[in-house]
């Protein structure tokens, strides 16, 4: 599989939503058409229409009905009405619903009925003239015509008379009286008949739409009319010298300026999109004209995106968008009529049946739920239509009078009660439910695939990414390859159970120049992103492209230079292209070295950035989950200003995995192609809920050996798979020669993983589990057998992912296990480590450790004394330690270390060996830390303290005294601490725990002078001990050198040193209790004293006593060591001994002091059992890997030899019984298999631990307000990156009139920023935000009231993890910083602080804050423009056009933004009146500093008078502007700006500008 391999999964669930259809057939059978329909506030639906009652009754007329259904599609009430007239009709052609629920229908002929929301009538009027004309019957209204003005009114408009009169009445909604009309007449003279056939309330109008006939009245020229209000205004007309032309419907989007017309025009559907209607140009102002099938368009409706609905009379539902491409097309049911979108932008529609029967329908707007209550997909085509208007005369004759008031005319109008009346009916219905069914599926196993349709899914929405090319020159600037296409397209049908192909593009192999492989769904033309392609020369080549509804070319590939290799493209966008690769320097396209040219450059609509030139740099990817933040190209990595790096990954959706990226000119590998397929209402690409919902997430285990069947489960595409091989079998007893023998280890299991294996819901796969291996007792030469071919574990079958068993060992030579080894076709793994060999000569060997993810299992011990153990890499298992204790005692060696299931973690240590030694000692000088080993309560202690160090002429030194005590209580598990004296002029003291629980203390250093003293010898502290010896005297007439003194004894002193002598040596002293003798005084050197053992008391120590005369020279013997320490070499300069503490003699050194402790039962100082004494030997079991067992320790128990869970091999059996050795071998340890399923979820350690899930985790948290926080990461949130700006220093207060560089403008606030700063979910962390420094008080001021506040420091965690911070105000330093930008860019130009500093003028604007590359702009102290994103400096307060000196102020610093690097913020300036001075433009999107003021009215400003204060600096961390002085009085400073601190978190995040933005 390949290696680019990253992501995965798939679940199928059922949404919430509810989405259906509600066949509904009238009781009484008669002829029944739906009209209208409204939505209450509570999402129930209302339905009216009108049944003739006279198909069964005979000269009966025509009822109004209502039908209530629920949000969901239930049935709840239905009524009918029958008119007060037998005969006459009232079917209710309108209905709308007000804010309390209520109902009102319009009934024809002026009825009206308001109905309560359980559809209790109200009460029922009629609105007519006193001649009893009144607006008709309406009944050729598909769509409505009725219009909720406000909760107190309705609206009713329609014809009356003949001749295309019309009328509107506005009815009161408490009684159903009339409040106002007005009625409309067309022209005289040749009149044009007018026919309406719609109604529509668009944009808070009504609007009548329909035909007029031609002024000849033969009906051979007809065009649309579309009157607002009722023919009043905002009227539309439109002739083609057509037929059977008629407008029925009208929809205004009100926020993009965009009217919609639809209707039939010569005989098709048609619809026209018209921005500013005019009869001046041919087109009329219209936008587009689209021309369906010959079925009329019959209303329409906008979702909140402004794509257009329209339903026509067959039963079409088409979506268009609103440049008049058509989305989709839907076949239903019956003859529709009425569309709404709700604010959901779900679709209600209405569709007449036959007979009696109406169906409703509520759907989702993305065109789901097909195959379902007769909703299917159908093709369609929407042709475009040209449209000319070809005689502006005939529509003349369609122009309506003016308005009149329709109450002052034919006797006035009326709204008597109506007599008719309601009952409720039982309707049969028959309710569908669509299901919706919700999913993903993702491919990105490179080659053929079959994906099997699941269940209730009738089309989905796929997106294709193609795979990298690449280039193939290393060495000779080769070019790069470019990047994979992305091809996506929504609403491609399919059927529940077929099997469909999928490809999934390879990324071309590395440094083979080929081009990536094309990634389809069905075949190259439904949908796909194409392979970019390789390159064989210099060229950088093209990205591939692209099939589908929309997508992005993979960015091309940079072409080589001189020197460096192109830049990898861009994988695709959703929208936009990936980034183009940098080019290698001196290319010659383009003929540029310029560092623009070379690096790559950004990816848009999503896609990927492109890679760097030069070496192995790749272009960045693009994720699966939808469109998101592009990717950006490799820009400079500071501070060498190249611009080396790979592309970063667009539309990561948070998940860290995409996919094809180019490869770069040198022959590294891009990224492979995938494709992922999506179900379910509302979700499609680019970005409509295209992530992961309801992934199916799981996992199973299987640790007992066996053979076992897994069944996929529902939902699941691909699992990834880890298996490890069951440990070898150790040796001990040989059959064929009948003898025990010091036994081989066994070897560890290997450890293989796969990830993205296919598999099927509900099919069953192989699962084995290896078994441990079985002890063997023949060696190979009598036909014995490593083999353990029941040992290896696998899934499906041993190619597809394996974990081999580790080889049982064999009696005799060569007979140790090898590791197993793992499936060569998976993902990854590593063999298990090699048993220990045993022999006679040094014991049993030990166990291999298991495999790790990445490396092998540590070895065994065995085979010699230095052929330890070793640890296990990549996540491995140690090996188990030999059994050599010593060469007379052999034990059990120990087992290998096993593996863990969930993931790659820490490597196993190799076993380690503790002979049991019941003491410790430490010879070396230093501090140790001693813990007290387990079940050990109090120790015995000796302690030596150092002699001292001899020099040339002089009297002798010191030697070291010796404490001891006994019974010293100590806690197992705590430390302790041990210091050793080292020998030194003027030896050091050497004790346990303290200097006074138990000390030997250094002796001194005799004096050099004639006149002085010789060294004295040390003290002790403790139950009982000895002083040193004294260093002997030098001869005063002849300067012969005195012997050192020996080290004290256990019970007794140590012998002083001879004196010094004319000629030859005299004799030193002998030591007592144990103690060390003293040295020989000479003429020459004198002889060290002799040190102390330290194995308890023993003989004494002899003096020295013999001389050399060498004629010129003579040197003093050294002293005896005592209690078996050892004296002093006889020699000039001799080398040391291993005694302790003997003092110096002349030109001699002393000995370092030591240490001893001893534990155990009847042991204590000075001489009981105070040798060296060993209890129970400890052989160390290997280390588990990655969190796998390591077994308990011991000796002669079978536990320590069995291999770790999970594969372990076993330690090898010892033939010496009396240390516990059982002789036989002992089984291996089992194998394990782990299987994981959902998103994102991967060996050796992608989210594959219980209780994780691949879902994006991404975020941020800002803090803005100065105080101290906790903020607690969030779950699943292991590192965050954080930006801190210090708060800006305050302004000072001018002084007299007079400059004084103490004081300055506020300081600019630092900025550091850091990545990756480990953080642990669920803890809380400390985050400060610096509060602005306050500005001077105006005012008189030569104190140092009239300096400004510091700005406060704002950091994460505490001010060494990642810190900006606070500028100060006195003499304006900017703030410091800690974090990554540290020699970033100019960053740390100026003592590692980046905040502007303020100017040290009186008047001067704030100083701006600091950049994420660069600084702040400031004075010359530091810089003074801003550069990295850093914001500008105030300007200075200044004069007006008239001269008159500082008419306004001083301004503030900018702040800086903290959402990462953008724009560097420019200096404050004055405008272009003089008037006012400009605050510091902020830098990457910071706020500017506030502007400087002018001078109030009076023009005499007094103190504190605003207009010469300096002004505050801008957030975050702008400085404060210096206050100025004039006439006696100094105005103050202005403040800083606070400082910030934000936070942010997920894949492909980092700051200066990784989208560090909100995303």
């Amino acid at each position: 599989m390949s290696i680019q391999q990253m992501l995965i999964s798939s679940d199928t669930g059922t949404s919430t939503q509810s989405y259906w259809s509600n066949t509904i057939t009238h009781p009484d059978g008669g002829e029944v058409t739906v009209y209208d329909h409204t939505v209450d506030p509570e999402g129930n639906i209302f339905v009216c229409g009108g049944i003739n009652m006279a198909v069964n009754t005979p000269g009966s007329g025509i009822d109004g009905f209502v039908y209530k259904l629920s949000n969901d599609g239930s049935l709840l009430k239905s009524v009918q009405h029958n008119p007060s007239t037998n005969g006459s009709s009232a079917q209710f052609t309108g209905i709308v619903s007000d804010s309390l629920g209520n109902v009102y229908v319009h009934g024809g002929q002026g009825r009206c009925n308001k109905y309560n929301s359980d559809l209790d009538l109200q009460w029922s009027t009629r609105t007519y003239w006193g001649n009893a004309n009144t607006i008709s019957n309406n009944d050729t209204f598909a769509n409505g015509c009725m219009q909720l003005v406000s909760d107190s009114t309705i609206r009713i408009a329609g014809p009356y008379g003949s001749y295309g009169n019309t009328a509107k009445f506005d009815i009161s909604t408490s009684d159903g009286t009339y409040s106002s009309g007005y009625y409309n007449s067309v022209n005289g003279g040749n009149q044009a008949f007018v026919f309406w056939y719609g109604a529509s309330v668009t944009g808070g109008d009504m609007y009548l739409c329909g035909k007029n006939y031609s002024p000849s009245g033969t009906g051979s020229d007809h065009f649309w009319v579309i009157n607002g209000s009722a023919g009043f205004s905002n009227s539309y007309r439109f002739y083609n010298n057509g037929t059977n032309c008629l407008a029925r419907c009208i929809v205004k989007d009100t926020v993009n300026n965009r009217t919609y017309i639809g209707g039939d025009m010569g005989g098709y559907g048609m619809i026209t999109r018209v921005d500013s209607y005019n009869t001046s140009t041919t087109n009329q102002g219209t936008i587009w004209w689209r021309r369906g099938d010959t079925s009329d368009i019959m209303d329409m409706a906008l979702d909140s995106s402004g794509n257009l609905y329209a339903i026509q009379s067959n039963g079409r539902l088409l979506k268009i968008n609103p440049s008049g491409t058509l989305i989709f097309s839907k076949a239903l049911s019956g003859s529709l009529s009425k569309i709404t979108i709700d604010s959901n932008d779900d679709i209600w529609i209405n569709a007449d049946g036959s007979g009696g029967v109406i169906t409703i329908y509520k759907l989702p707007s993305d065109g789901s739920g097909v195959g379902y209550c007769n909703y299917s997909t159908t093709s369609y085509t929407l042709n475009s239509y040209s449209y000319q208007l070809q005689d502006y005369s005939k529509i003349q004759y369609a122009t309506m009078g003016s308005s009149f008031d329709a109450t002052a005319v034919w006797g006035g109008l009326q709204s008597p009660t109506d007599n008719g009346s309601t009952s409720v009916i039982t309707p049969s219905d028959n309710k569908c439910e669509i299901v919706d069914v919700v999913g993903q599926a993702t491919f990105i196993e490179t080659g053929t695939h079959s994906w099997i349709c699941p269940a209730g899914v009738y089309q989905v929405s796929v997106v294709c990414v193609g795979g990298g090319g690449v280039g193939n020159d290393a060495t000779n600037g080769g070019g790069a390859g470019g990047g994979g296409g992305l091809g996506w397209k929504n609403g491609i049908s399919v059927t529940p159970g077929q099997s469909y192909t999928l490809e999934v593009g390879i990324a071309a192999a590395a440094s083979s120049g080929n081009d990536g492989g094309d990634s389809y769904f069905i075949n190259a033309t439904t949908v796909q992103g194409r392979g970019g392609q390789g390159s064989t020369n210099t060229n950088g080549q093209p990205g591939g492209g692209y099939v589908g509804d929309g997508g992005g070319y993979g960015g091309a590939g940079g072409a080589g230079g001189s020197t460096y290799e192109g830049g990898g493209g861009g994988a695709g966008g959703y929208t936009g292209n990936g980034g183009n690769g940098g080019f290698g320097n001196g290319s010659t396209h383009p003929s540029s070295t310029s560092i623009a040219d070379r690096q790559g450059q950004d990816g848009s609509g999503g896609g990927g950035g492109g890679g760097g030139y030069g070496g192995g740099y790749t272009g960045g990817g693009t994720g699966l989950l939808g469109s998101g933040a592009s990717g950006l190209g490799a820009a400079y990595q500071p501070p060498s200003g190249v611009p080396f790096g790979s592309g970063t990954a667009g539309s990561l959706g948070g998940s860290g995995t995409s996919f094809g990226g180019g490869g770069s000119g040198a022959g590294s590998q891009g990224g492979s192609g995938a494709v992922r397929i999506i179900w379910g209402a509302n979700r499609s690409f680019p970005s409509a809920n295209a992530g992961n919902v309801n992934d199916k997430v799981g996992q199973q285990e299987y640790t007992a050996s066996g053979t076992y069947s897994w069944t996929c489960p529902v939902g699941v595409h691909h699992v990834s798979v880890v298996a490890v091989g069951a440990g070898g079998a150790s040796s001990g007893y040989n059959a064929f020669s009948g003898s025990y023998e010091e036994g081989n280890g066994g070897g560890g299991g290997g450890l293989g993983y796969n990830n993205y294996v296919p598999v099927t819901a509900g099919q069953s796969y192989s699962v084995v589990v290896g078994a441990a291996g079985q002890v063997q007792t023949l060696p190979s030469s009598a036909g014995g057998s490593k083999t353990n071919s029941s040992g290896d574990s696998y899934f499906i079958n041993t190619s597809i992912v394996k974990g081999g068993a580790g080889e049982n060992a064999l009696p005799g030579s060569g007979g140790n296990g090898s590791g197993g080894t793992y499936s060569a076709f998976g993902d990854g793994g590593a063999n298990g480590g090699n048993g220990g060999s045993g022999d006679a000569t040094y014991g049993p060997g030990g166990g291999g450790g298991a495999a790790g993810y990445t490396g092998n299992g540590g070895s065994g011990g065995g085979g010699s004394t230095t052929s330890n153990a070793t640890g296990g890499q990549g996540g491995g298992a140690g090996g188990g330690a030999h059994g050599y204790i010593n060469s007379t005692n052999f034990t059990n060696a120990a087992g290998g270390g096993g593996v863990g299931l969930e993931e790659k973690g820490s490597n196993g240590a190799g076993g380690s060996i503790d002979n049991g030694a019941l003491q410790q000692e430490w010879t070396t000088p230093g501090t140790y830390n001693w813990t007290a080993p387990d079940g050990v309560t109090s120790v015995c202690a000796v302690c030596v303290g150092a002699g001292a160090d001899g020099s040339s002429n002089k009297h002798g030194d010191g030697g070291g005294g010796l404490g001891w005590k006994n019974d010293i209580p100590v806690t197992p598990g705590q430390s302790y601490t041990v210091v050793v004296g080292a020998k030194a002029s003027g030896g050091g003291n050497s004790y346990f725990i303290n200097n006074t629980t138990v000390k030997g203390g250094g002796g001194s250093t005799g004096s050099s002078s004639p006149g002085g003293s010789p060294g004295t010898g040390g003290d002790f502290v403790g139950d009982g001990g000895g002083n040193g010896g004294g260093g002997g005297s030098q001869n005063q007439s002849t300067g012969g050198s005195g012997g050192g003194g020996g080290a004290g004894g256990y019970s007794g002193n140590g012998g002083n040193g001879g004196t010094g002598i004319s000629f030859g040596a005299s004799f030193g002293n002998q030591g007592n209790g144990g103690a060390g003798g003293g040295g020989a005084g000479a003429s020459w050197e004198g002889g060290a004293g002799g040190g102390v053992g330290l194995l308890g008391e023993g003989t004494n120590g002899a003096g020295a006593g013999t001389y050399d005369g060498g004629g010129v020279q003579s040197y003093g013997h050294c002293g005896k060591g005592g209690s078996g320490g050892a004296p002093q070499t006889f020699a000039a300069f001799p080398n040391l001994g291993p005694g302790s503490g003997g003092g110096g003699g002349n030109g001699i050194a002393g000995s370092n002091g030591a240490v001893r402790l001893i534990w155990g039962t009847g042991r204590a100082f000075p001489a009981t059992n105070t040798t060296d004494q060993f209890g129970t030997a400890t052989i160390g079991h290997g280390g588990g890997g990655s969190g796998g067992a390591s077994f308990g320790t011991g000796v002669g128990i079978s536990t320590i030899m069995k291999g770790g869970l999970y594969g372990g091999g076993s330690g090898g059996a010892s033939n010496q019984t009396a240390n516990g050795g059982v002789s036989d071998g002992i089984e291996g340890s089992g194998g394990a298999l782990r299987i994981v399923w959902g998103y994102n979820r991967s060996f050796p350690n992608n989210n594959t631990v219980t209780g994780e899930s691949g879902e994006p985790v991404q975020g941020a948290e800002e803090f803005t307000t100065a105080g101290t926080y906790n903020w607690i990461a969030p779950a699943e949130v292991t590192s965050v990156c954080v930006v801190a700006i210090g708060g800006g220093g305050g302004g000072s207060a001018s002084v007299s009139g007079q400059n004084d560089n103490s004081w300055g403008a506020g300081g600019g606030g630092g900025l550091g920023w850091k990545n990756n700063i480990p953080v642990t979910p669920g803890q809380s962390y400390t985050v400060v935000v610096g509060a602005g420094g306050i500005g001077a008080p105006a005012g008189p001021q030569n104190t140092a009231e009239g300096q400004g506040g510091a700005g406060g420091d704002s950091y994460f965690i505490d001010a060494t993890t990642v810190k900006g911070g606070g500028g100060t105000g006195d003499q304006g330093v900017g703030g410091d910083f800690v974090g990554d930008n540290q020699n970033v860019g100019n960053s740390s130009q100026y003592n590692g602080r980046n905040g502007g500093y303020g100017t040290r003028t009186m008047a001067s604007g704030g100083a701006g804050a600091a950049g994420y590359s660069g600084c702040g702009a400031g004075d010359g102290r530091g810089t003074t423009a801003a550069s990295g994103g850093g914001s500008g400096k105030g300007n200075v307060g200044g004069q007006s056009p008239a001269g008159d000196p500082y008419t306004y102020g001083p301004s503030g610093g900018g702040g800086t933004g903290i959402y990462g690097e953008g724009a560097t913020g420019s200096n404050g300036n004055n405008n272009t009146s003089g008037n006012t001075t400009g605050g510091g433009v902020g830098g990457s999107g910071g706020e500017d500093g506030v502007d400087g003021k002018t001078q109030g009215a009076d023009g005499f400003p007094t103190a504190g008078s605003p207009n010469r204060t300096g002004q505050d600096g801008g957030k975050y961390g702008g400085g404060g502007g210096y206050g100025m002085y004039l006439y006696t009085f100094s105005s103050g400073g202005g403040d800083g700006g606070v400082g910030a601190v934000r936070i942010i978190w997920g894949p492909g995040r980092a700051f200066p500008n990784y989208n560090a933005g909100d995303i």
